[in-house]
């Protein structure tokens, strides 16, 4: 695009080609946050964010080992869970 701007003086077909590109840059970004969204239920931030709530809650518990990561996954012991 710089070549052709400035050697070949066509600045409009510069400017155009780089609106171009910017504009796919903008929709494959925001099909990959559609994608990761959908699949993962989150975005990066609130992920990361519900990470560190997590961790937080299992040391104010005082879990340790495999009795945090069960209560950072939301799983249950044994027979919790009969009614």
């Amino acid at each position: 695009m710089d070549k052709l701007a400035h050697v070949s003086q066509k600045v409009g077909l510069a400017s155009a080609m780089a609106v171009v590109l910017m504009l796919l840059i903008l929709l494959v970004t925001g099909v990959q946050k559609w994608i990761e969204w959908y699949f993962l239920g989150t975005t990066g931030r609130d992920a990361q964010i519900e990470m560190n709530r997590r961790k937080k809650r299992a040391r104010s518990a005082g879990f340790s080992g495999r009795e945090k990561v069960a209560a950072e996954s939301g799983e249950r012991r044994g027979g919790d869970d009969k009614k």
